[in-house]
């Protein structure tokens, strides 16, 4: 506790520290007030005259409430009893300190009260808390807040992440893209004055996991799985979206369909991964049946899906080739090698080929009638015409019934006369015919 009055700059007083028993002194503090929070009220003038022989520098505390009164200046006193405080940081460790206040006056302008001093202490500093917290933006991304200290003038942080180019930070926020997942001891300096750094340490685990998902054998079953690998967390927990929730690393017994999981744990940032569980391959064996077959009486039809392992029909048989005599529906379950299966069915109706007839002229003229060469059926699979002239060479082909022949080759007119022809189609029956035959040409 301090209380001064005295001619501003002139006469004044400061304490000092020897560290030899009383043969030199130090100045406890310098020139400038107030150097960091630890200190208060302490010297308030950079050169007070008459302190000139006791103390260099000559600084220390000096003034008066009182105003300047010609030549005598007034300002800067305490007016009060006030606690003037200051680290001793620099005293730390010696075995022997002595203390002494100084006071110097002139021979004039001292109608003041001068220095008091009262109840001097000593004291360690209490030393001040420090933490922090983070905030996962996404799992690698992390926002770290400092907590604590009283006034630090050097804060840093250093990440525990040197593959990382961005491993320390001077702020007392900051955000820290982890370079990959792992485990990560993460540090935060204070430089508190008085009292030197202050250190908080955190781990932060950057989660990881692979898996591996086991498709489906077969369409018709439920046999997928997933199973993850994950590295060790403290109370680790993994929550999967099925219905009902599940836990754990491993699910078995799948449906096709997409999953995902949640891990959490402490000091973790959560990491959310989904999967797809699809069907090995095709899902199993597509048998093949005619999409439509016409069927007349007396004929006789075989039906065969496919090269398989077994094969079960409508009718009771387990032949590969179903020989069917009669209209209806048919089906043919069949399996694979790997015990997957797979139907198809046809519907055999009754229509009787009438046969395919084809002209023997035309005129293509350009009058709109008889201009084009084709053949007239019913319903026919797998058609081709081509027209040869009499020397063998193909001049026009058509791959669809109603596509005919206009009498040109090669966007040149052919000349009237006598051209050949040929035709093959695959009837409803199922049964394939090439026909022949000859055509007159003329304009």
């Amino acid at each position: 506790m301090i209380f001064w009055d005295t001619e501003r700059q002139y006469d004044g007083g400061n304490l000092q520290y020897s560290i030899n028993a009383g043969s030199t002194w130090q100045n406890v503090g310098f020139n400038s007030i107030n150097t960091n929070c630890k200190s208060a009220n302490w010297f308030n003038a950079p050169n007070i005259t008459n302190l000139n022989g006791l103390a260099s520098p000559t600084t220390g505390w000096s003034g008066s409430t009182v105003p300047t009164n010609g030549s005598c200046l007034g300002g800067n006193g305490s007016g009060q009893w006030v606690t003037a405080s200051y680290c001793l940081s620099n005293l730390a460790g010696e075995s022997e300190v002595f203390f002494r206040f100084t006071f110097c006056s002139g021979t004039s302008c001292n109608n003041y009260d001068g220095i008091a001093i009262d109840s001097f202490s000593i004291s360690n500093l209490p030393e001040p808390s420090l933490s922090f917290d983070y905030v996962c933006e996404t799992n690698d991304r992390v926002r770290f807040t400092a907590n604590g200290g009283d006034c630090p003038t050097i804060q840093s942080w250093n990440f525990g992440d040197p593959a990382s180019p961005n491993n320390t930070s001077s702020s007392f926020t900051d955000v820290h893209t982890f370079s990959s997942p792992g485990t990560y001891t993460v540090t935060f300096t204070l430089d508190e004055p008085c009292i030197g750094n202050l250190i908080a340490k955190r781990t932060i685990y950057i989660p990881d996991l692979s898996a591996e998902v086991f498709p489906l054998t077969c369409n018709s079953s439920d046999d997928g799985a997933i199973q993850l690998t994950v590295s060790p967390y403290p109370n680790l927990l993994l929550t999967w979206n099925t219905s009902p929730m599940q836990t754990g690393v491993s699910l078995s017994n799948l449906p096709v369909g997409n999953y995902q999981v949640t891990l959490s744990a402490d000091s973790t940032c959560t990491l959310v991964e989904s999967f797809e569980v699809l069907v090995n391959g095709d899902g199993g064996p597509n048998p093949a049946l005619p999409l439509d077959v016409l069927f007349c009486g007396g004929d006789v039809i075989a039906l065969n899906p496919g090269d398989f392992d077994t094969y079960l029909w409508s009718t009771g048989s387990t032949t590969n080739t179903l020989m069917i005599s009669d209209t209806g529906w048919y089906s043919v379950t069949v399996t694979d090698l790997s015990g997957c299966t797979g139907t198809d069915s046809v519907f055999i109706r009754e229509r009787c080929f009438t046969g395919m007839f084809v002209p023997s002229s035309f005129s293509p003229n350009d009058d709109g009638i008889n201009d084009f060469f084709r053949s007239y059926s019913g319903d026919v699979y797998e058609y081709s015409l081509t027209i040869f002239n009499l020397y063998g060479q193909e001049l026009f082909v058509s791959n669809h019934p109603e596509q005919g022949w206009d009498g040109t080759h090669e966007n040149e007119v052919c000349q009237n006369g006598i051209y050949t022809w040929q035709i093959k189609y695959q009837g409803p029956d199922l049964k394939r015919r090439t026909v022949r035959g000859v055509l007159s040409l003329f304009r």
